[in-house]
Formats: structure tokens, sequence, C-alpha cells
């Protein structure tokens, strides 16, 4: 098992693609080398209200909870697309 690590994007595709192989969480956590319950919170705290796992949407999450402590710009510029995409709704008639 790997110690003090995060998951990555590459990890929660793994996590998606073994998921829709229906495979179990304890065979997902050996193959990926995380505990079983880092695989199984990760699992339901990115499951939209009951969707299937989704590692964009869990990437997105992690990145809204966690902006880059290497840049200072990062979490403002999440912010600014969430915002963007979510709450401008813009409609672009180029015609």
């Amino acid at each position: 098992m790997k110690q003090f690590t995060n998951l990555g994007l590459k990890d929660r595709k793994r996590i998606e693609i073994l998921l829709a192989k229906n495979l179990l969480v304890g065979v997902i956590a050996k193959q990926l080398g995380f505990h079983r319950s880092t695989i199984d919170r990760e699992i339901h705290r990115n499951s939209p209200q009951g969707n299937s796992y989704s590692a964009n949407f869990a990437e997105k999450r992690m990145k809204k909870r966690n902006p880059s402590k290497d840049s200072p710009w990062t979490g403002l510029i999440y912010k600014i697309s969430i915002f963007v995409d979510s709450d401008l709704n813009l409609d672009l008639n180029l015609a």
C-alpha cells in the first residue's frame, strides 16, 4: 500500500474503469495500492447524487477543496471557470 499519497487523476480514471467492470472495492484498492477505505471514501464522496462514479467530477471537487499551494491563481481560475460554466450560461450566436 502507498503511504500518505493522494489519489491523482490517473488513479481516479482507473477507479472509474474498474468500477465499470463491476470489480469490488477491495480488488480495486489492491490493484491501485491504496487502502480499501481510501477507495471506498473516494467512491462515495464523488458519486454525484447516487449516480455512478466520475473521475472528472472527483478531480473537479478535489481541486475546489484543495487549490494548489504552488500558485495563488489556481483556486481563483477554478472558481471563475465554475462561475462561467454554471452561472452565466452564455449563448453566443455568431450569425
